[in-house]
């Protein structure tokens, strides 16, 4: 473990937000340059499509994967590696005159830009672990990434106007550079060891279907829309997402988890999210062209124009934050797709000659209400979703809004197109041509849009003034982005009447307490998602979890379906004088009832040895892996846990069997006591178990030893979090060799203050996120938990994982361990 220098934390800032600031730099900072590349290229609007779409689909399609990378191979690593294919493409771009080429840079910039947008936040969270410092270092990297956004078409202007188009990929390569040199030499590298595989066939299937999907929208016009490639592209599209989604659903560790989708917020936002990238480009995409096209301006000129547009959405976005936050992101967003849609229908009304004071204003309405939006369907997204996958539920967000954006530019780009023939033969019917010949001229210049005025010349034997044909062209091209300006008001409007019926109404509720009401209007809908069985076969009525701990209203509509297994974890014992534990006959529990069904834990009884210091020690993988068979829980189970008033048993078993590689168990929030209170049906009657068939894949990382918890004693970057109440610390302890005290430089969260005492259930997730941020064990890069014995632990570590803290680990022999050694040090003060 590495300590993290002043030095090297503020250059790891730096590097990120070089990075970041590329990335979404040249998401907007091309549009204002597709004007000079159709001059210098002769490039039809369908290409020009392509110099977006070539950008933002590997960018959309690539996002969860490069996570996944970075996880698992190295954060470091992964943004590194997007450096230099970004810095390459941004080569191939700027010393081309290709169109080709250039599309060919466009891609690597895309597949760079995914890992460098997902490595540069991963590499802030696990670098800068105390709070203050964190904070500030992300509203940095936040604030520069607006800017970005914000100024990259007015930049874009000035390289242009100074050099030419290609100096907006050329300048990558001095800002890349610099930030890979320095980040080989300052970034520290983290990972995850328990990250999931790769989806490899998910990722081949959602990319390809992609790509067809955007070609066949794009060519559409061009090739004619009943013609076998066009038929055969959109037809593929079809099928290759279809499987898609099927091997989603059947995947033990998908790329794109469905099951997210249930939960009503999150799939709404989703949506949204979608829209809100597809209407940008109708702004951006279209209106540069008419500043650029129609109205003749530089590329300067036309950047200063579109200030109104970016600084809208840069200005809005934090207000709309505060708002969502007190009153929740329903109204914000609603109020900001109410906003965008009126922009939209009053800029129906520019015309070819329209003075931009008549046009500022109504740009600056669909920015402001742009910026509306944005953070408050985070807010949404990350209220719906559970704590511990809080990062995909991020990723996603971005991804479903890149994806929004690539479908904009092609399919408001192939309207556009459409439109602009029809009025280009109408227009020239009017001015007497004849309607064969004025069809021949449209489809001559069709794919060229409003740029074709310029180049009349070209055209020979001109059946009309070239004058009034430019004119005419210009008009038509801004008839037919009208009808572009329509469509986006009308999802906008969509957007708001989305957000109106289907968002939850005030401020957003925690991801805990979600998951322990589960049931409400936003709480996770799980259903059946197709789990397979130890043989492979698809069994399509097993629930899958919506979290680590689930209520008990899903625990009820899920009972009796196959591959649920409930386990009553309940333990009785107490400690004898001389310092033993009494663990009783071990099965008193079934004489007072049970959840219908349920099978008890008396592994944890047969296990333990009651005259050990530590009854409840792990065992290896195999003798617990034949105890669990014994449960009747298999590989592909889900499995809910609970016991009777102390989670702590529950949570044991809820690690152990985190440790054998099982990943699909949850514990009952509030357990039996809940369960009763509420009046449910019980049982008496002992099931009758059927031996599981149960393959343990160890996971080594998440126990720590005793020589490791000593090296990490200093090391800023780890917490060490005692579970013990204080008054153990001050008293004695009969397991801990008499000796009074705690691990030097721990911090204590006591187990107990993380359960209401009334209810037994987990606090909420503010309270819990309170407790631990206060003794910064959340923005630690590791936490190891421990306590005497190694099970109060466990419902420490159980509520960091919940919130989302992705390294916690064990000290499971604890201060048994640790104070039976004299030399090794006790402190009496937290």
């Amino acid at each position: 473990m590495e300590t993290t220098s002043r030095s090297s934390r503020a250059l790891t800032l730096l590097v990120t937000s070089l990075g970041s600031f590329m990335v979404l730099l040249d998401g907007s900072i091309i549009f204002v340059a597709l004007g000079e590349i159709q001059k210098d290229l002769g490039a039809e609007i369908s290409q020009l499509q392509w110099t977006v779409d070539a950008y933002t689909l590997p960018f959309a399609a690539l996002m969860l994967t490069t996570g996944t990378l970075g996880d698992r191979l190295g954060r470091k690593r992964v943004f590194l590696t997007g450096l230099v294919v970004f810095v390459i493409g941004s080569a191939l771009c700027g010393f081309t005159d290709s169109f080709s080429v250039l599309v060919l840079g466009r891609v690597l910039q895309g597949i760079g830009a995914a890992a460098i947008e997902t490595g540069s936040l991963s590499l802030l969270v696990s670098t800068f672990s105390d709070p203050p410092g964190r904070a500030k270092a992300i509203g940095i990297w936040t604030a520069v990434s607006g800017v970005a956004l914000a100024l990259g078409p007015l930049f874009g202007g000035v390289l242009i106007e100074s050099f030419s188009w290609h100096a907006i990929f050329l300048i990558n390569l001095p800002v890349g550079v610099l930030a890979l040199v320095l980040g080989v030499r300052w970034l520290i590298e983290s990972r995850n060891p328990g990250a999931g595989h790769l989806d490899v066939p998910g990722q081949i299937l959602v990319t390809a279907g992609l790509f067809c999907l955007i070609m066949g929208l794009i060519q559409g016009e061009r090739e004619g829309w009943g013609s076998p490639l066009i038929v055969g592209l959109l037809v593929g599209s079809v099928l290759l997402l279809g499987a898609f989604l099927a091997v989603e659903m059947r995947s033990r560790e998908p790329m794109l988890p469905l099951d997210l989708f249930r939960n009503r917020t999150f799939a709404v936002s989703s949506v949204i999210a979608s829209l809100l990238g597809f209407i940008i480009v109708g702004a951006m995409f279209f209106m540069a062209q008419y500043f650029q096209t129609v109205q003749a301006h530089s590329a300067l000129e036309t950047g200063l124009r579109l200030l109104p547009l970016t600084l809208g959405i840069f200005f809005f976005s934090p207000p709309a934050s505060t708002i969502a936050g007190k009153l929740g992101p329903r109204i914000p967003i609603i109020v900001g797709g109410v906003l965008v849609s009126a922009g939209f229908l009053l800029l129906m009304t520019v015309e070819a000659d329209s003075g931009f004071g008549s046009v500022w204003w109504k740009l600056g309405l669909v920015g402001g209400g742009i910026g509306c939006m944005f953070a408050p369907l985070t807010l949404a997204v990350m209220a719906s979703t559970p704590p511990e996958r809080a990062g995909l539920g991020s990723s996603m967000i971005n991804t479903t809004r890149i994806a929004g954006f690539t479908a904009g530019a092609a399919v408001l780009g192939t309207v556009v197109v459409t439109v602009f023939k029809d009025k280009v033969v109408a227009a020239l019917t009017d001015l007497g041509v004849a309607t064969g010949a004025g069809h021949q001229i449209a489809e001559r210049i069709g794919g060229s849009g409003a740029s074709a005025g310029q180049g009349a010349g070209a055209i020979p034997d001109l059946p009309v003034d070239r004058g009034e044909f430019t004119s005419a062209v210009h008009q038509s091209f801004v008839d037919a982005i009208h009808v572009a300006f329509l469509i986006c008001a009308g999802c906008t409007l969509l957007i708001a009447v989305l957000a109106a019926a289907l968002m939850t109404r005030g401020p957003v509720s925690d991801p805990v307490t979600l998951a322990g009401t589960v049931g409400g209007t936003d709480g996770p809908d799980v259903r059946s998602a197709g789990v397979r069985d130890g043989k492979g076969v698809a069994r399509p009525d097993t629930a899958r979890l919506p979290s680590a701990l689930v209520g008990t209203e899903w625990l009820a509509e899920q009972l009796g379906r196959p591959g649920i297994v409930v386990v009553d974890c309940t333990v009785n014992l107490s400690l004898l004088p001389e310092g033993g534990v009494d663990l009783g006959p071990g099965h008193e529990g079934y004489l007072e009832g049970h959840v219908p069904g349920a099978v008890f834990a008396d592994l944890l009884v047969e296990l333990a040895d009651p005259t050990a210091p530590k009854p409840f020690a792990i065992p290896s993988a195999d003798v617990l892996a034949a105890a669990i068979e014994r449960l009747g829980i298999s590989n592909d189970d889900t499995v809910i846990l609970y016991d009777r008033a102390h989670t702590a048993f529950a949570t044991r078993l809820w690690w152990m069997l985190r440790w054998l590689g099982h990943d699909n168990a949850a514990v009952l929030n509030g357990g039996w006591r809940k369960w009763t209170a509420e009046g449910r049906p019980v049982s008496k009657d002992v099931p009758q178990v059927s031996r599981g068939s149960f393959t343990p894949r160890p996971r080594p990382e998440l126990f720590v030893t005793r020589d490791q918890v000593q090296a990490a004693i200093d090391v800023p970057g780890v917490r060490l979090v005692n579970a013990l109440s204080p008054e153990q610390h001050a008293g004695h302890i009969p397991v801990a060799h008499g000796r009074i005290g705690h691990i030097p430089s721990s911090v204590n969260v006591p187990a107990a203050a993380l359960l209401d005492p009334d209810t037994g259930c987990f606090l909420p997730a503010r309270q819990l996120t309170a407790r631990f941020e206060a003794v910064g064990a959340t923005q630690a890069q590791q936490v190891v938990a421990y306590c005497a014995a190694g099970v109060d632990a466990t419902i420490d570590a159980f509520a960091l994982q919940m919130l989302g803290v992705r390294d916690v680990a064990l000290y499971d022999d604890g201060l048994v361990e640790w104070s039976g050694d004299p030399a090794l040090p006790l402190a009496t003060t937290i």
